[in-house]
């Protein structure tokens, strides 16, 4: 019932889909990936678990990892980020999807539609 009555105050565009899933990010000065996971996923945009603090208005290359759909390629800018609760937890961030091809928007829906279901 509370879960019911939060999902009728959420007045976002996309809905939001609670999904865990592995991603390596990308930083543009940094040639070596970073691995997190997704927390929730939109038509439009996610939120991730990073190890590392991020900037609002970076753009990043991220590689979401799915068993049935592979590697899906974004690049996504960070909108806003949460700090770690306590020392050694992940940094918490919302990217809004920038930049994805024809092919990964396709898997992307695919995916979307999968959580759905």
């Amino acid at each position: 019932m509370l879960f019911n009555l939060l999902k009728s105050f959420d007045k976002r565009q996309y809905p939001r889909h609670f999904l865990n899933l592995p991603i390596q990010c990308y930083l543009p000065d940094k040639a070596v990936g970073r691995s997190g996971s997704t927390v929730n996923i939109s038509e439009e945009g996610l939120a991730v678990e990073l190890p590392e603090k991020l900037e609002v208005g970076q753009i990043l290359q991220l590689s979401v990892y799915d068993k049935d759909e592979g590697i899906i390629g974004i690049f996504a800018e960070v909108v806003w980020v949460n700090l770690p609760g306590r020392k050694g937890q992940m940094h918490r961030c919302g990217m809004s999807i920038s930049k994805l091809s024809i092919f990964n928007r396709c898997k992307w829906k695919i995916l979307l539609a999968y959580t759905n279901a």
